[in-house]
Parts: C-alpha cells; sequence; structure tokens
C-alpha cells in the first residue's frame, strides 16, 4: 500500500454506487460486496473524480485545522486502504483495483465473442477517411481496429494509467500514425476535429452503471459531426424472471435452513442476523450468466429500458412491464443482462446466449415478495431506474 502524502495523486475508481444510510454513514458499493463509509464519502469521492493531489483535494472541502478536515482526510486514507480511491502512478502496468488494474483487460481480451462482435462491428460501420473517436480506449485494441478498417484518425481517449499500455500498442503497430492517444475523460477534452464514428465499451455489469448515456449525450454535443454513426448504435437492457436457487440464496441471505446448519455447528441462534439483511436496497448478487444457465427460467425476458444513442435525450424512462410465465415455479428473482446492437451483430449477455468466456456478470435482484407462479400466469413488473440504480417490484 503506498503511503500517502500530500502531494499524492489520488482518483476514484470508475464502478462504484453509493447509498446513503440514516445514521448518515455511506455505504459504497463496488464489484462483489459494498462496505460502510465515513459522512464525507460523497464530498471526497467528487474531489477526486480525476487525479488530484490529497492536500488539494482535501482543502477544496474543508479548511485545513477544522475537525471536518482531519475526519475528511481518515476517510481518504480508508477509501485508499479499501481500493475505491487510488494512486495515480504513470507507469504501464498498475496494481491499483480500477480500470488500470491488468486484470480487468485480460477478462475482457479473453472474451473472444465480446471482441469480435465489436471488430465486425467497426468493420461495417467505419468507412474509408472517416475520423474515429474511441471512448474509454483502455489497452487500444479498439482504436486499433478502427485504423485497420479504414479510419483516417483515430482519436482514443482513455484517463487511466492504461493509457500507457494503449500508447505502447499503438507506437508498435502499423497505424501509429493515424492514432492520436488523448490522456483524460471525454466529457473534458476537446478533439482537434469532429469525429464521423464513436465506439465505446463503457458497458458495465449495470450497464447503465458507468455512465454510457452522459457520456454520449455529450460526444453528440461537441466532439461528433452531425448524423455520426454510433457503435454500439443501441443498447436493450433485459430482465429475466427466474427462480434462485436455494444453495444460490443461501450464500447471500439468513435462510432458516441456514440458520439451523449455523446452530448445528456453532451452538448459536443467529436469528438476529437476519434483521440486517436489506436484499430490497440494491442487486443481491452479481453473478457470471454462464453460471445461471440452469436456472430455472419463469418468462421470458423484458426489456427494461431501450436506448438509441444516436437519437435519445432523456434518462430510462419508469415503466410498468405486463410478463406472462413460461414454466411453473417460485419466482424469487430478477436477473438483468443486457443486449448490443454493433452494426450487422447483436451481443447478448443473458444466461442461453453467453460464451464461457463471458467477463460480464449479471446483477441478480431478490424479489421478496416471492410468489409460486403456475404456467400462463400473468404479472406486472414496476421497473424504475433512479440514480442510484434500478427499483424493481411486481405484483
Amino acid at each position: 500500500m503506498t503511503e500517502l502524502t500530500p502531494d499524492t495523486l489520488l482518483h476514484r475508481i470508475v464502478d462504484l454506487e453509493l447509498n446513503l444510510v440514516a445514521d448518515n454513514s455511506v455505504r459504497v458499493f463496488m464489484e462483489g460486496g459494498w462496505i460502510e463509509s465515513g459522512r464525507h464519502t460523497f464530498e471526497i469521492l467528487k474531489a477526486f473524480a480525476t487525479p488530484t493531489p490529497l492536500q488539494l483535494g482535501l482543502r477544496s472541502i474543508f479548511a485545513e485545522g477544522t475537525e471536518d478536515h482531519a475526519v475528511a482526510l481518515a476517510t481518504v486514507k480508508r477509501l485508499h486502504e479499501l481500493g475505491c480511491l487510488l494512486t495515480h502512478e504513470a507507469r504501464p502496468f498498475s496494481t491499483d483495483r480500477g480500470f488500470g488494474n491488468a486484470r480487468v483487460h485480460i477478462a475482457m481480451l479473453n472474451d473472444r465473442a465480446r471482441v469480435d462482435a465489436y471488430f465486425a462491428g467497426l468493420r461495417a460501420v467505419v468507412r474509408p477517411g472517416d475520423v474515429v473517436l474511441d471512448i474509454g480506449t483502455g489497452t487500444g485494441v479498439l482504436a486499433l481496429a478502427a485504423a485497420q478498417a479504414g479510419a483516417r484518425r483515430v482519436y482514443a481517449v482513455e484517463s487511466g494509467s492504461m493509457a500507457d499500455v494503449a500508447q505502447a500498442n499503438f507506437e508498435a503497430s502499423a497505424y501509429a500514425d493515424r492514432i492520436t492517444l488523448i490522456r483524460g475523460w471525454s466529457t473534458q477534452i476537446e478533439l482537434p476535429e469532429l469525429a464521423d464514428v464513436v465506439v465505446s465499451e463503457i458497458i458495465g455489469n449495470d450497464p447503465l452503471g458507468e455512465g454510457v448515456i452522459p457520456v454520449l449525450l455529450d460526444a453528440r454535443k461537441r466532439l461528433l459531426q452531425p448524423g455520426a454513426r454510433y457503435l454500439p448504435g443501441r443498447l436493450r437492457v433485459l430482465g429475466l424472471p427466474v427462480s434462485i436457487p436455494e444453495t444460490e440464496l443461501s450464500k447471500h441471505l439468513v435462510l432458516p435452513a441456514t440458520l439451523e446448519t449455523w446452530k448445528t455447528w456453532y451452538g448459536t441462534d443467529f436469528s438476529p442476523l437476519q434483521k440486517m439483511c436489506h436484499p430490497d436496497d440494491r442487486p443481491l448478487f452479481y453473478i457470471s450468466p454462464q453460471k445461471a444457465r440452469d436456472w430455472l427460467k419463469l418468462a421470458d425476458p423484458v426489456v427494461l429500458a431501450e436506448v438509441d444513442f444516436a437519437n435519445f435525450d432523456g434518462q430510462a424512462p419508469s415503466q410498468s412491464l405486463d410478463i406472462t410465465s413460461c414454466a411453473a415455479g417460485v419466482l424469487n428473482g430478477l436477473l438483468v443482462g443486457f443486449e448490443l446492437t454493433l452494426g450487422p451483430t447483436t451481443l447478448n449477455t443473458l444466461p442461453a446466449s453467453v460464451s464461457d468466456a463471458n467477463h460480464w456478470k449479471s446483477p441478480v435482484f431478490y424479489l421478496s415478495a416471492a410468489r409460486a407462479v403456475g404456467r400462463d400466469e400473468r404479472l406486472v413488473l414496476s421497473v424504475d431506474r433512479t440514480r442510484n440504480g434500478w427499483l424493481l417490484s411486481y405484483y
């Protein structure tokens, strides 16, 4: 762990969700779980949205010498220890837990279906002489593919330390004279010329969680030609009504059978732990969708949100969806995936469609009002996309 000094550059990781708790503490959600943090967490993460010296970031929130400044400093140190705030080190292979971590990109590059779908989309969408904007280039693999597809100029935008890897890859390629790396956030940079095509793979486990809508809306206003082409062109967020197996539920909830097991193991009644479970707050857990192929599917997928990036100008709407069950069983969960339109190619992350190498995980929401449904039974799902995520219920 890097020792923090007043001049240490810190920046927050990309994939974070926050929830304000009743006692004014903040629950920080990262992939794989959540942690409790102090009351100044919101201000701190905003102050370090881009690489900022520790001392300067804290001064932007509280004056030195105040009690709040001391509390905020302690919170910064805790967030750094937990991997929410990262030291910004300009070196090719960072060891941080954000998108500068090589493991993240290894998983994405090993997802051959993902990469091939984007490659096919680029070959279909990019025309000779085009200017292409690649938002969140990472290792630069899509920027290189855009150049190979015939782009005259590719502007590859990357805010994190992985930019060093992208630059090395560009310089070692046959397209170094056609690719320009721009370090920073796409919402904070300017381009020498407007782009004809924008490609981006800022689709997270929650497909709207990495800000793809505001990022592409900003690009449309400032960085793209009128009538620019988008890759992906369309995103559909899909919900699959399922029966979550009890063996999986027992890993995340306090079930009666689990209480009996623990009492046998430890001689203690842990039923008070049930009061601490909040399964309706967030996705109950994330799972690789390929591991959920044998779950009982109770209805066909429903479209929770649909975004045509070239024309969309709002937020994912609230809606009520009619569902007709296709099997009998206990409905207690909704597994969320998505479908991307990449030129002539479609990429779908629901369990029946993904490859074994798929790197995305699916949020699984627990429907606490679990009920037995029969075949051909009608249900209504209420969907609301808020700043803090999805709110789902059914009746």
